[in-house]
Formats: C-alpha cells, structure tokens, sequence
C-alpha cells in the first residue's frame, strides 16, 4: 500500500483505488467502514515509530486481507532513508498450506521482512514515492529491476 504521509500510511483515495482494481464491490467495502480502517490504520501508523510491532496493525493488515481476498499484507515504514516491513499479516490458511509444504515456517512475507528499499525502488518503492496505488496482476511478470523480490515471489508461489 502507498503512503500519503512523509513516514508511511496510506490514503483514503489510494486504498479506495487499490480495492476497486482488485475488483471489490462497493457493498463489501462501504465508505464508511474504509474510513474507520484508514483511520485505525494511520492511528495504528503513528504508533509504530522505531519499528515496533503494534497489534492494531497486525489487526489493520489481516482487516485488508479479509476484506480484499489477499493472502497476505506488508506495512512498510521509512526509517533512515529504506524502506523496511515494521509489521505484516500473511493468511493461516497460505501459512498451513507453506508448513506442509516447506518445513521452514517461511513465508513470502518473512523472507521479504529481511529486504530493505530505498523510496522509488521496486513495487513497495514505487508506490511509497507516488503516493499512490499499482496493481500488479503477476508478479512473476516482471523484471527484478521493477520488482526485486521477484525471486522470492517465485519461490512462493506469488
């Protein structure tokens, strides 16, 4: 998700954006209701400063996820010029299905946890610079110049 906000955050028109192009219908994601998570996530945002885990972010995050249909969400934060995930939710279903899987309780959202940007670079990047919103509808399409976690979105399945 895009930042409206100089450390992080996303905006009212972006998320609205962001859900539209995912195909959500509107009577699963009122106007109202986008404005009560926006507003518990930009509270929640203000609280995570020095990269501490909050869990009404974790709450926020697995609230996008249920109302999108995503499998997982990532909370990016800008700390000494990089970009770096403070706090991320990934879906228990796509968690039972990766232990079964891998034995190594990895996720797409761990390993991406290790990786840092600066704003601009990759999708998170972008979308932290633009203040705005991209859908990408296959990761693996891109090139790791665009997307550097390309590798890790292979590896997983993204």
């Amino acid at each position: 998700l895009g930042s409206s906000t100089p450390r992080h955050g996303v905006s009212i028109a972006s998320f609205r954006e962001t859900v539209r192009k995912m195909g959500i219908a509107c009577s699963r994601c009122d106007e109202g209701r986008e404005a009560k998570l926006m507003s518990d996530f930009h509270g929640a945002a203000q609280m995570s400063d020095v990269f501490k885990t909050d869990v009404k972010i974790s709450s926020n995050l697995r609230t996008i996820c249920d109302v999108t249909g995503a499998v997982y969400a990532l909370f990016w934060v800008l700390s000494q010029d990089r970009l770096s995930i403070a706090s991320h939710f990934v879906a228990p279903a796509r968690v039972a299905a990766f232990e079964d899987e891998r034995q190594d309780g990895e996720t797409f959202a761990s390993k991406s946890c290790r990786i840092s940007l600066q704003p601009g670079q990759g999708l998170a990047g972008r979308t932290f610079a633009s203040k705005g919103a991209e859908f990408v509808p296959d990761a693996c399409a891109l090139s790791t110049a665009s997307f550097p976690r390309l590798p890790l979105a292979k590896e997983f399945g993204i």
